[in-house]
C-alpha cells in the first residue's frame, strides 16, 4: 500500500504532463475510425485488388508495383484473407502496419533516448499534423506504413545489437537492422533517407564488435555491407529505375523544390504564426543536433538528417504531391527535436521546464488547429466514399460476370479524373460490379464486344460533381 500511495502523485503528474498530447491522439483516432467505415477502393486499390488477387503476380515485373515489392505480398494476403468485397479489412491491415511501427519507435526510443513523457508529446504533435492520415485511410499507401514499420524494426535491432553480450549476438542483430534498412527502400524509394540513420547504426555497431575483439575490416565488411550497401544497391538497380519508369513519376529536379516547399508549406504552415513556430523549432532542431555533437553524440543529427534526406525525393518531384510524404520527416523531425532538447530540460530551473511546456502546449494547439481540414475531409468524403456509390449505381444494372461497356459522357479533364479514379476499366471488375471485362468509350462510342452480350452504361457526373451511372 505504501509502494502504491509513493506512485500515485508521480503517476498523476505524469497524467497532467501528456493529457493535451493524449487527446489528440484520441480525437485523431475518431477520425481514422469514421473515415475507416465510409471508406471505399480507390484509385491504385482496384489494380492491386484484380492483379495480386490471391497472387504475388509476376515477381520479374517491376512496372506494376514500381519496385515497391511490399505492395505483392500485401495484396496477396489481403485478397487471400479478406476477398476484395470491402475495403474496410485491407484499411485496418495497413494501419496496423503503420502503427506497429510508430509504437516500435516510440517505445524503443524510451528505453535510451526520451523519456515516455517525450514519446507521448511526439506522437501527439505528429498525430496532430494529420499528415499520416493519407498513408493509413489508402490500403495502396501500403508501402509508405511499411516505411514506419522498418525505421521501428531497424531501431530496435539496434538497440538490441548494442545491449548483446556476444559477439555472435550482435552480429545477428546487427543483420536483422540492414534487413530493415533495405525493407525501407524495399517498401517506397523515399525511405532511401533512412539510411543516414542505418549510417549512425553502422557506426556504433562496428565500434561495439571492434570492442568484442571482432577484426576491423571483417566488421566494416559485414556492417557496411546489409546495413547500407544492401539498400543502396536495390535503390540503383531496382527502386529507382522502376518508380521513374512510371510516367508520374518521370520527371524530377531540383528545378522543383522550391514550388514543392511553398506547397508543403501552404499545407502545414498556412499562417505566418505557425511558420514562425516551425522556423524557431528547426532552429532549436539544430542547435540541439551541434550540442549534442559536442558530447560525442550523433544521434541527433543522424535522425534530424533522416528527416531532410527523407523530404528531398518528394521535393523533387514534377507532379506528385502530398501531405503524406511529409508524414516521416515530421515524425523524425519531433524525434530529433525531443532527444536534442532533453540534456537541456534536465538541470534546467522549474521556470525553464514550464516554459518549454507552455511553448510545447501551444505548438501542438497550433498544429492540431492547422490539421482541421485534413480531418474533415476524411470524415466527410473518405478516398473511394463518392466513388463506392457510383460502383453500386453501376452493379444494379449490370450482371455478375458479365461485360461491361462504360460510355463516358463527361469533359476531357472528369474523364481522365474517373480512368485514375476507377484505375480504367479494373473498377468494374471489383466487386460489387463484378464485371469479367470491361471497355471505357469516348461519348457515344460504340462497344467493340462481338458475339456475345454487353451491358451498355453512362457515366456522366451530377450538380455535385459526383460520377453517377445510368442504363
Amino acid at each position: 500500500m505504501k509502494a502504491e500511495t509513493e506512485r500515485s502523485p508521480r503517476g498523476m503528474g505524469t497524467g497532467r504532463f501528456i493529457a493535451l498530447p493524449f487527446a489528440a491522439i484520441v480525437l485523431s483516432a475518431i477520425v481514422w475510425i469514421t473515415a475507416v467505415s465510409r471508406s471505399g477502393f480507390w484509385a491504385d486499390d482496384f489494380l492491386n485488388v484484380t492483379y495480386f488477387n490471391r497472387s504475388l503476380g509476376n515477381l520479374s515485373d517491376d512496372h506494376i508495383n514500381t519496385g515497391k515489392y511490399i505492395a505483392n505480398f500485401f495484396w496477396a494476403i489481403g485478397t487471400e484473407a479478406f476477398g476484395a468485397g470491402s475495403v474496410v479489412p485491407f484499411l485496418i491491415f495497413n494501419s496496423l502496419v503503420f502503427a506497429t511501427g510508430l509504437v516500435i519507435w516510440l517505445r524503443v526510443g524510451t528505453k535510451t533516448r526520451w523519456s515516455s513523457v517525450d514519446a507521448w508529446w511526439i506522437a501527439g504533435l505528429f498525430t496532430a499534423t494529420a499528415a499520416w492520415l493519407p498513408t493509413a485511410l489508402w490500403s495502396s499507401n501500403i508501402v509508405h506504413s511499411g516505411g514506419f514499420l522498418a525505421l521501428g524494426v531497424g531501431l530496435l535491432a539496434h538497440e538490441r545489437a548494442m545491449s548483446a553480450k556476444t559477439a555472435r549476438s550482435t552480429v545477428a542483430w546487427s543483420a536483422a537492422s540492414g534487413a530493415a534498412w533495405t525493407f525501407a527502400v524495399v517498401s517506397d524509394l523515399l525511405y532511401i533517407g533512412l539510411l543516414v540513420i542505418a549510417l549512425y547504426c553502422s557506426w556504433q555497431q562496428t565500434d561495439k564488435l571492434r570492442r568484442l575483439g571482432s577484426k576491423t575490416s571483417t566488421v566494416l565488411a559485414r556492417v557496411g555491407f546489409w546495413n547500407l550497401l544492401l539498400p543502396v544497391v536495390y535503390f540503383v538497380a531496382v527502386a529507382y529505375p522502376a518508380t521513374t519508369s512510371s510516367t508520374a513519376y518521370a520527371k524530377n529536379g531540383l528545378q522543383f523544390v522550391h514550388e514543392n516547399l511553398r506547397y508543403y508549406r501552404s499545407l502545414l504552415a498556412p499562417s505566418d504564426l505557425l511558420t514562425a513556430v516551425y522556423a524557431a523549432l528547426l532552429v532549436g532542431g539544430i542547435a540541439a543536433a551541434f550540442a549534442a555533437l559536442r558530447r560525442r553524440d550523433f544521434f541527433v543529427i543522424a535522425v534530424l538528417g533522416a528527416a531532410g534526406a527523407t523530404a528531398l525525393p518528394a521535393l523533387v518531384q514534377s507532379q506528385q504531391r502530398d501531405i503524406h510524404y511529409m508524414a516521416m520527416p515530421l515524425l523524425l523531425f519531433f524525434s530529433a527535436l525531443a532527444v536534442g532538447m532533453r540534456p537541456v530540460l534536465l538541470g534546467a530551473s522549474a521556470w525553464l521546464k514550464g516554459a518549454a511546456l507552455l511553448a510545447a502546449a501551444l505548438t501542438l494547439l497550433l498544429v492540431f488547429r492547422q490539421g482541421a481540414d485534413f480531418r474533415a475531409f476524411f470524415v466527410t468524403s473518405p478516398y473511394g466514399h463518392d466513388l463506392a456509390t457510383f460502383r453500386s449505381q453501376v452493379a444494379s444494372l449490370t450482371l455478375e460476370g458479365g461485360t461491361v461497356c462504360a460510355n463516358l459522357d463527361v469533359d476531357p479533364s472528369n474523364q481522365a479524373k474517373f480512368i485514375a479514379e476507377m484505375s480504367g476499366e479494373n473498377g468494374f471488375l471489383v466487386p460489387p460490379i463484378s464485371a469479367a471485362r470491361a471497355f471505357l468509350l469516348s461519348g457515344s462510342a460504340p462497344c467493340p464486344v462481338t458475339g456475345g452480350i454487353a451491358t451498355h452504361v453512362t457515366v456522366s457526373v451530377n450538380a455535385r460533381g459526383n460520377f453517377v451511372a445510368s442504363g
